[in-house]
């Protein structure tokens, strides 16, 4: 599923309001070892060690389901397994691409964005990697959710994480909601994330008293 190590992308939540104290405090704490907070510190300044893996990891792995991608266009096969595997890769590497532009892109300049790649040709070493503007990544990022959305395969329940229409709506939800006040924010961003924060909520239950959750 990640093909990063977890405890990276852990260390970004000393940080942010994404804390389930109850849950997931001793998670945190311990992703690496007793002084995760003064690692997590590191992402603040200028240390490039743990925001370069990040970079360079996420990379990895898109670089790795672009190829996939392209391999399973030419392959031969049962059609719905392959339909599969592919909404479940393009949702993935949306979600590599949506945590790169949290991570790297300044948040309200639309021309600093990331690159984007997203076939099987570059970039190559030494050649200078250009970003892509905010607008053209979320754009991307959206594209590729939604047609997975509209996908009218069924996904497979013993296989499929992110190839699921509860997911993807979720995740909809929380591209539009950042989006919103981003360098490439637009009118109806709001509009879009409440849509799908609703569509994600869709028969599902929400425990209202801790002895519920």
């Amino acid at each position: 599923m990640l093909f990063f190590v977890p405890s990276y992308w852990s260390l970004f939540e000393f940080y942010s309001d994404n804390i389930d104290f109850e849950r997931d405090y001793n998670t945190y704490i311990n992703a690496m070892g007793p002084s995760g907070k003064e690692e997590a510190r590191l992402i603040l300044i200028n240390d490039f060690t743990i925001p370069g893996k990040i970079w360079v990891q996420h990379y990895k792995s898109i670089g790795f389901l672009n190829v996939l991608l392209d391999a399973l266009d030419k392959a031969a096969g049962n059609e719905l397994v392959k339909a599969q595997l592919k909404n479940e890769m393009l949702v993935c590497r949306a979600l590599y691409y949506y945590k790169l532009l949290q991570y790297f892109s300044p948040y309200q300049n639309n021309q600093e964005g990331i690159p984007l790649y997203t076939g099987v040709e570059g970039p190559f070493a030494g050649l200078a990697t250009p970003r892509s503007p905010q607008k053209e990544v979320f754009a991307f990022i959206l594209s590729q959710l939604a047609e997975v959305g509209n996908a009218s395969t069924p996904p497979d329940p013993d296989y499929n994480i992110f190839f699921n229409k509860t997911y993807v709506n979720n995740l909809l939800a929380q591209v539009y909601w950042y989006k919103a006040e981003s360098g490439a924010k637009e009118a109806d961003d709001y509009n879009n994330a409440r849509k799908y924060a609703a569509l994600a909520l869709q028969g599902t239950t929400i425990p209202e008293t801790l002895t519920e959750y």
